[in-house]
């Protein structure tokens, strides 16, 4: 059995956790959902992107638990939650792009009016929330991001799901005690991205990977069709629009990263 022991104790927990849930009702933080929240999801009033602890409330209370969030670090090598510093601090900020935590702490409110969570924020928040599944999306080193969630938050690790950018990174991630790992193909060349056979041999072999992921490639969604042949779950992202989902569906995606969906998936 994939997640053992660990994994049967924690569904557990969280099922004893939910006293409002209805009699015979359960949750298994297992199961792969048919959508994974992208940045965050939307915030109430609809902007994606955010990584916002608004965004994640939201997502949460539409019945969406799985979600996907953007890490970076400060100069100072503080982990926070946002896509990019240019993108969303930079005519806020003075002197270098990438600020320390002070300046961050400062100014982490003013993304639009919505709050980029530290991980210490993300931490307490997934405290509070513990039906929530963050897959990670980091920006620039991942083994480094992998080991710091392994000693600082042991306690939370479970539920983190690392996306892995290549096959190197994958036996760190399963010793650093990560049981459920997607191996995201974007920043593969695209001999290692479609090569079914190689694909095949890694997928076989590799007992902690959950899923893989794709970008939205339509020129090569032939390609895509015969990977998803392997059976492994595969995921494309960003799509939001269902007709287009639909097609992808057809093509042999099992669910997709999304921005938003209204109601919560039990796929």
């Amino acid at each position: 059995m994939k997640h053992g022991i660990a994994g049967f104790v924690f569904t557990i927990v969280v099922i004893l956790m939910l006293g409002g849930c209805a009699r015979g009702q359960t949750v298994d933080m297992y199961k792969l959902p048919g959508y994974i929240m992208h940045a965050g999801g939307v915030t109430p009033d609809g902007l994606a992107g955010t990584n916002s602890i608004e965004a994640l409330n939201n997502s949460y209370e539409n019945g969406n638990y799985w979600i996907e969030l953007d890490f970076n670090q400060t100069s100072d090598g503080v982990w926070v939650c946002l896509h990019d510093w240019y993108a969303y601090y930079s005519e806020k900020l003075t002197g270098a792009l990438v600020p320390d935590r002070q300046t961050f702490e400062k100014y982490r409110t003013a993304t639009y009016g919505y709050e980029s969570p530290t991980l210490d924020t993300l931490a307490g928040w997934m405290k509070e929330h513990p039906l929530a599944v963050i897959v990670t999306d980091v920006k620039d080193n991942n083994p480094g991001f992998v080991k710091h969630i392994s000693e600082s938050y042991p306690d939370l690790a479970d539920r983190f799901v690392i996306q892995i950018y290549s096959r190197d990174e994958y036996a760190f991630v399963e010793e650093c005690g990560f049981e459920r790992i997607i191996y995201t193909l974007y920043k593969e060349v695209p001999e290692r991205r479609y090569d079914t056979e190689l694909l095949r041999d890694f997928v076989q072999s590799r007992e902690k990977l959950i899923a893989l992921t794709y970008a939205i490639d339509p020129e090569n969604a032939d390609a895509i069709a015969s990977v998803a042949e392997l059976g492994i779950p595969l995921y494309v992202h960003t799509v939001n629009d269902p007709q287009e989902q639909a097609l992808w569906f057809e093509t042999g995606a099992y669910g997709f990263y999304s921005d938003y969906k209204e109601d919560a998936d039990d796929k």
